[in-house]
């Protein structure tokens, strides 16, 4: 049988507001002197809370695991960062995160023992070793973030239709069409639970099907960097990809095969100035398909104060202006593609994906203009905006999903 973990809710909580009491026992004043040092003294709050958050984490994970567990990470840490600082807050920041993502999900003893598992076998090839083919351009096509960058700097590009769940994001040169919920910036990690969808992407180039999440970055007033990391469907079969700003096109075989209908769990997070990306079997987390961090050049900020996070369910063909007829009309097609219980995390606090945490004008189907429209992608289930069962036909006919 196995057993709720104890790692409850309540400790987080407490924290909080034993930190949120503390703030708003400071007076408010005009002079900016004082108000700089009214941010120095609620971000040194926050940071008293995190370690009292450390702590909570280290006392009941090893009610679990085991006090030889951690050290045993803790080793794995100072194996790989020649800092000892670094080693310590990228340890501190793991485990804090374990002990959020299992309040958050209800995660059991048994799963627990198993992340903490997984965590201490992957992590060293994850810093260390490169599980990727780099290229400077994709030999298959991606959705374009430049229209992205610009809607960032618009309040409102066209009325959002919460009936209909479409996304602003229809763009007459993109090459994508799908499903997306976009955070609002100030996150530092985003997980999700996925089934796998069939696809029948065939080709080496110019077309696939991905489930993936982007990292945006706003380094400066309208100036952002962004990278993909998921999986994609092409050449007839599931690989792990990283594509941006910050790394290239990159893709690679998973450490485990991928197949359609198989049950994962995404974890994309910020570690110490590099991004994180884990891509574990649902139902035994200490399989893990893929464990790949890089840096970022020092331009997100560890607490993910710049950060947001873009999850997505997609088809992309960038050969579909061709005159073959049959490219416009391919019958590419990924079905039955699920995310669900996404949540999205401070340093301090969890939240599904909701109406308040996400972009209101970058939620739902979106399409392209000038080649698939919005149409040819089928909302089969909604939890807004956590959640969401999706298949998407290329077809100028009436698609059969």
């Amino acid at each position: 049988m196995k057993t709720k973990t104890n790692i409850k809710r309540t400790s987080i909580s407490m924290l909080l507001i034993v930190a949120l009491l503390i703030t708003m026992a400071v007076p408010a004043f005009a002079n900016s002197r004082v108000i700089e040092s009214l941010e120095e003294f609620e971000y040194e709050a926050t940071v008293a809370t995190r370690k009292a958050i450390f702590q909570d984490s280290v006392d009941e994970l090893a009610k679990i695991v085991g006090s030889d567990k951690i050290e045993e990470l803790k080793a794995v840490y100072e194996s790989i960062f020649s800092s000892r600082g670094e080693a310590e807050a990228s340890f501190r920041d793991v485990l804090i995160s374990i002990q959020m993502q299992a309040a958050a999900n209800n995660f059991t003893d048994d799963q627990i023992r198993e992340m903490m598992k997984g965590f201490i076998e992957s992590t060293e090839a994850a810093f260390t070793e490169d599980s990727l083919e780099w290229s400077d351009t994709p030999p298959v096509p991606v959705l374009s973030h430049t229209p992205e960058l610009s809607a960032e700097s618009q309040s409102i590009i066209q009325p959002f239709n919460p009936n209909a769940d479409i996304s602003t994001r229809t763009w007459t040169a993109d090459c994508g069409l799908g499903y997306e919920v976009k955070s609002r910036y100030g996150f530092r990690e985003t997980t999700a639970f996925a089934r796998v969808g069939s696809s029948n992407v065939h080709l080496s180039q110019g077309a696939a099907a991905y489930m993936f999440h982007t990292v945006y970055a706003r380094v400066s007033p309208g100036n952002y960097r962004y990278n993909d990391y998921g999986i994609g469907f092409f050449n007839n079969r599931w690989h792990v990809f990283a594509w941006g700003c910050w790394t290239r096109w990159g893709s690679g075989l998973p450490w485990i095969n991928i197949n359609a209908g198989q049950e994962l769990y995404f974890m994309v997070f910020i570690e110490q100035q590099f991004v994180r990306v884990r891509i574990l079997d649902a139902n035994n987390f200490s399989r893990v398909f893929w464990d790949f961090a890089h840096g970022t050049n020092n331009e997100v900020n560890n607490n993910g104060s710049n950060v947001a996070f873009n999850r997505q369910i997609t088809i992309a063909d960038d050969r579909r202006e061709d005159n073959n007829a049959l490219r416009r009309n391919s019958g590419f097609f990924l079905r039955d593609a699920r995310f669900h219980s996404g949540f999205l995390y401070t340093t301090t606090n969890f939240a599904p994906y909701n109406a308040n945490n996400t972009d209101p004008n970058r939620r739902g189907k979106f399409g392209s203009q000038n080649w698939a429209s919005h149409c040819r992608v089928m909302t089969f289930s909604n939890t807004r905006w956590s959640a969401e069962r999706v298949s998407i036909h290329v077809t100028t006919g009436v698609p059969h999903f």
